[in-house]
């Protein structure tokens, strides 16, 4: 998938109102996409669950942001999923 994947993804997910789980462990999403998802997913009303594990994202503060705003929907985020220490997320 990688970073364009991730950013049409994003588009997609801003008007989605059925998604109820989103798996993207080892879809190489880097920190360009997962800036993208971080925006997509502010417009998202609908998603239980978000996997993002074993991708490139370096970026602490994307990290962050997409980790708090996860937590403040209660989407369960598996555990270890966004970790900004190294390239796992």
């Amino acid at each position: 998938m990688g970073d364009a994947g991730a950013e049409a993804l994003a588009v997609g997910l801003r008007s989605n109102a059925t998604l109820k789980e989103l798996n993207l462990l080892e879809n190489y999403v880097g920190d360009a996409g997962a800036s993208a998802l971080r925006e997509g997913l502010r417009h998202n009303s609908s998603l239980s669950c978000c996997i993002l594990q074993c991708n490139r994202v370096h970026e602490a503060t994307i990290v962050a942001d997409l980790e708090a705003w996860l937590a403040s929907k209660h989407i369960r985020i598996p555990v270890a999923c966004l970790d900004a220490s190294g390239p796992r997320v």
